[in-house]
């Protein structure tokens, strides 16, 4: 057996495993998620909206003013800002509203110790609900929560959309996303499998977050936050209904900074998380062994590419059938996740900035690997929801 031979049979096994993985969370998620413990009568929650805010004088008081408006009772949730590097005339508009302000200083702190100094401020709440600092919420958004929440989950993600779809990168970036939730979390639920957190738009049962928050202070505390969760043995659910606008990406040097930091991110888990796999194999944890497991798969967009690569020499060269037939299962899987629905002709119209996007994103993926690109701040300056017709 030849190095290059041992080589291409590693790299057709990974690509193969991963090919499958995406086919059979894509095809499940067509089906949706799994059903719920019974909806009787439910008890309204009182829930803590944290959000941790880091020079987003842009978008603040627009996210806080819409959080203040849900059709939920007002006596039956907080807003609790936690903010630092804000100007000072945006800071006083905070102040003016009904919310709770907690002004960051020292120059270290991370999102993570941001939600846990913002929990001193909260003297009684049942539920813990996550935003960014860009994110509105759907007007029932709360009442979606508390429900999937009174089912007795301690931990679940919302349904986060595109907010922006001002030119072809932001309507991509979307796009994106819902065939994340399509794979990652409809799909996980409908095999029983936990969703995938995503940053925003979680909530938790308050003791437990607590616990679980405690001591994080890195960058990438849903992903910490994630697999503590799956060890504890608990299931993380996917609220279909409850919408949460995010501000999608429409520039390219933010795409390649954001993802680079993602991928890093990623990169790092992975290689941590490894090291508890053979105590979840023995234990039987399922979703910790299935999450180590996508923490080595190849993100879709650097998937694609090499997929796409790789059978298109296949075709010229007359050989290598067998890539051709991975790139073929995996198209399925993404035309399968594609979200028709929400984005319609649109879809055909994001492609045209798909080449050059790709681009940005596998240079991102391999300099994310050599640079270790850990802080950056994503700007944000996009107030007002313009994709109603999503929902």
């Amino acid at each position: 057996m030849t190095p290059l031979y041992l080589l291409t049979t590693i790299v057709f096994t990974y690509a193969a495993v991963f090919t499958v993985y995406y086919f059979i969370f894509s095809l499940a998620g067509l089906v949706g998620t799994r059903a719920r413990a019974g909806d009787g009568r439910q008890r309204i929650g009182r829930f803590a909206v944290l959000i941790p805010v880091y020079k987003e004088d842009a978008v603040i008081v627009a996210t806080v003013k819409n959080a203040l408006e849900q059709n939920y009772p007002a006596s039956k949730y907080i807003v609790v800002v936690a903010f630092e590097g804000l100007k000072p005339d945006t800071v006083d508009q905070l102040r003016q509203l009904p919310i709770q302000c907690v002004e960051l200083t020292g120059g270290k702190n991370s999102k993570a110790i941001a939600l846990q100094k913002s929990l001193d401020k909260v003297e009684d709440a049942d539920y813990v609900l996550v935003l960014d600092a860009d994110n509105l919420m759907d007007k029932n958004c709360l009442h979606h929560l508390n429900k999937a929440l009174q089912n007795g989950y301690v931990a679940v993600q919302g349904h986060r959309v595109a907010k922006n779809t001002n030119n072809n990168l932001a309507m991509l970036d979307g796009i994106s996303e819902e065939i994340n939730n399509h794979i990652f979390r409809r799909g996980h639920r409908a095999l029983s499998f936990s969703s995938a957190l995503i940053g925003s738009g979680m909530a938790f049962d308050m003791s437990y977050f607590k616990t679980i928050i405690n001591g994080i202070t890195n960058i990438w505390e849903d992903r910490e936050l994630e697999m503590r969760i799956l060890l504890d043995g608990q299931k993380i659910e996917f609220v279909e209904d409850a919408f949460i606008y995010d501000e999608k990406v429409d520039n390219q040097r933010v795409l390649f900074n954001q993802r680079g930091k993602w991928f890093c991110g990623q990169f790092v888990y992975a290689f941590k998380n490894v090291l508890l796999l053979p105590r979840a194999l023995l234990r039987g944890k399922v979703d910790v062994v299935n999450k180590i497991v996508q923490g080595f798969a190849p993100p879709l967009s650097i998937f694609l590419v090499l997929l796409s690569s790789l059978s298109i020499f296949g075709i010229a060269t007359g050989n290598n059938q067998r890539w051709v037939l991975l790139g073929i299962i995996f198209l399925l899987a993404v035309l399968m996740a594609l979200p028709y629905r929400r984005f319609k002709f649109k879809i055909l119209k994001a492609c045209v900035q798909l080449p050059m996007s790709l681009i940005v994103l596998v240079v991102a993926f391999f300099g994310s690997v050599f640079k270790m690109q850990t802080h950056y701040h994503t700007p944000h300056y996009h107030k007002s929801v313009s994709m109603k017709n999503l929902v």
